[in-house]
């Protein structure tokens, strides 16, 4: 609970004030990796189990969006040039 105050300095122009938090379920564990820090330091395969949780991090998305960026600026060129993009069925044995 808390009172909502208007703010010009913040991103949405307000802010919460004389906030009250209810604990619903206590931390019982610690997280496998911690991403709060420069370096990942863990074994490839904690790493690559908790993909989730390191994509959390900045530097970790940061291939993601290259490769979205390219994607999409290859789809454009295409597009732009006369070309159709298409979906063909996928036929796969078992």
């Amino acid at each position: 609970t808390g009172k909502v105050k208007e703010e010009p300095r913040s991103k949405y122009g307000v802010e919460v004030i004389d906030c009250k938090l209810n604990i619903i379920s206590p931390v019982t564990e610690k997280l496998p990796l911690e991403i709060n820090k420069p370096e990942i330091a863990s074994s490839p395969e904690t790493f690559y189990d908790n993909r989730p949780l390191v994509l959390r991090k900045l530097e970790e998305r940061a291939i993601f969006k290259i490769q979205a960026e390219l994607a999409h600026a290859y789809r454009s060129y295409l597009r732009e040039n006369g070309f159709t993009e298409f979906f063909s069925p996928t036929l796969a044995g078992q």
